[in-house]
């Protein structure tokens, strides 16, 4: 159903909806039609302007269409999953609460027949598109440093599951400085306290991922910036994955970890805010585009990054990445060498 509704720059935070209650836009102040069904509530939302919900998911949607088909194209795979980490860190702002936050860091995660990473979780939550899925372990929710937010962005028609990991975030401050919340576990304890909620279950409130649109849930929302950024997007390997032997099952899905370890699928516009593994984003400049990394080292502020550099030539001269396998990467150089070694597969 599409509704429309005129609405502040700031959402107010309201009580979370009963179990299967559904949001949808309203007018300046949150209330309750007395239409007696879940459909005819309308809450506030964040836009300066009169919109149309239906047409809000559908933009939305089509930000994510080339994940949500699985990645077809085997070609243009990277650069399909680093067009659309751009446009959702230049173009769209996340509401937490009542206030503005820009995505500063993201990770992409996509099974699909196209596309098998099997360091994708493969929950139900991930085969929607455009709704929030938080990270699950069973029928529970993860807990602790585990804790994580994803955009899901599959379906379960084409066979896909995915997931834009939301790893950092940055509001705007009075000052000027931007207020930094770096790592997945951080980003939801954020979450949850600016949108007053004791726990992941109490802000979901019984609802499943499908049930919560990214376009209209209350208190987290994506909204297209009135002023879109231009900002470089870097990328890197994803942070904390293991590399596995192929047959011994021990990811989420199938597929062949090697082909997957260490692609680019970390997303940054400002990777030196950021504390994890920085120098994943020498590695990979240095590796995907060898003639211009070098004059734009100085950018990422890494005092040691001519060393991270020297890391992955190691890494690509000693070759054999099985030497990695089951070895939890603990240093920054040892990052360095696997995405060296793993040219030479």
């Amino acid at each position: 159903m599409a509704t429309r509704g005129v609405v502040k720059r700031k959402p107010a935070v309201a009580e979370p909806l009963a179990d299967g209650a559904t949001d949808s836009a309203a007018n300046d102040s949150p209330k309750r039609l007395r239409g007696g069904k879940a459909d005819d509530e309308v809450r506030a939302l964040p836009m300066d302007n009169v919109v149309d919900v239906a047409e809000f998911h559908t933009t939305l949607e089509a930000a994510l269409h080339p994940i949500r088909q699985g990645l077809t194209d085997r070609e243009a795979q990277i650069s399909s999953l680093h067009n659309v980490a751009k446009d959702l860190m230049c173009h769209w702002d996340l509401w937490i609460g009542e206030h503005c936050h820009r995505i500063l860091e993201l990770e992409a995660y996509v099974h699909s027949h196209c596309h098998t990473d099997p360091y994708t979780h493969g929950d139900e939550g991930q085969r929607s598109c455009g709704v929030w899925y938080f990270h699950r372990q069973g029928t529970t929710f993860k807990s602790g440093s585990f804790k994580g937010l994803d955009l899901a962005c599959g379906d379960s028609a084409t066979g896909t599951s995915a997931g834009l990991l939301i790893r950092s975030v940055t509001e705007e401050q009075d000052s000027g400085t931007p207020e930094l919340t770096e790592g997945p576990c951080l980003v939801v304890d954020r979450i949850l306290r600016l949108c007053g909620q004791p726990s992941i279950q109490a802000f979901v409130a019984g609802r499943t991922a499908a049930e919560l649109p990214a376009a209209t849930t209350e208190g987290l929302c994506l909204r297209r910036s009135a002023v879109p950024r231009t900002d470089r997007v870097w990328t890197a390997p994803r942070v904390g994955l293991v590399l596995r032997a192929e047959q011994e099952a021990k990811t989420h899905s199938a597929g062949r970890p090697i082909d997957f370890i260490v692609r680019p699928y970390r997303f940054s516009t400002a990777p030196w805010l950021l504390r994890k593994f920085r120098a994943g984003f020498v590695a990979t400049d240095h590796v995907h585009d060898p003639d211009n990394a070098a004059g734009r080292l100085h950018l990422l502020k890494l005092p040691n990054g001519r060393e991270y550099r020297d890391s992955v030539e190691a890494g690509r001269a000693a070759g054999n990445p099985e030497r990695f396998v089951d070895k939890k990467i603990a240093t920054q150089n040892e990052l360095c060498e696997l995405v060296g070694a793993s040219t030479t597969v």
